[in-house]
């Protein structure tokens, strides 16, 4: 496979919200008021942790090479950044999905777009190896996304999809 080239595209309704005491991410439509245009996405909170999991087997074609990510979303105000941060975890032969979990993150400051309502998009880049969990061709895998609030920008963020692209 070549680099650059598309190993999974997931929309916003692929994803599984996360319930952490009051902390949730939540679908939230992002809407026009004039064409009325609907999309999905996934809101990320200015105030609660927001968290959602993306479950996935990554494609035979993936060569190891590591991966970027690119986050496409909007934001409820203009200007600054917001901090998304994702984590990859290899779901492994025997193990006891309902146990605790660690997630190794890396996050990117991801500049708020110059409009409400505008699109922007960010990437995150992982390693092969650890960096990734070591996901490799055929492996099943969560992916998991959160918005930390109290690193950059207040607003909520609007996710409409995350592209996995080989590094």
């Amino acid at each position: 496979m070549a680099s650059g080239e598309n190993l999974i595209t997931f929309m916003a309704w692929d994803a599984t919200p996360i319930t952490l005491s009051t902390q949730i991410a939540r679908f939230k439509w992002v809407e026009s008021t004039t064409s009325y245009e609907r999309h999905l996405s996934i809101e990320g909170d200015d105030v609660e942790y927001s968290q959602a999991s993306f479950h996935g087997v990554m494609p035979e074609h993936y060569s190891g090479g590591g991966v970027t990510c690119t986050i496409m979303f909007t934001h409820t105000i203009t200007g600054g950044t917001v901090t998304f941060n994702l984590a990859f975890r290899t779901l492994t032969s025997g193990e006891t999905l309902d146990a605790a979990h660690t997630f190794a993150y890396n996050a990117v400051a991801a500049g708020v777009p110059s409009a409400i309502g505008e699109v922007g998009y960010d990437d995150i880049t992982f390693t092969d190896g650890a960096d990734m969990d070591n996901v490799a061709a055929g492996d099943a895998f969560d992916m998991r996304w959160w918005r930390d609030p109290t690193t950059g920008g207040t607003g909520h963020s609007h996710v409409l999809a995350i592209v996995i692209k080989e590094t």
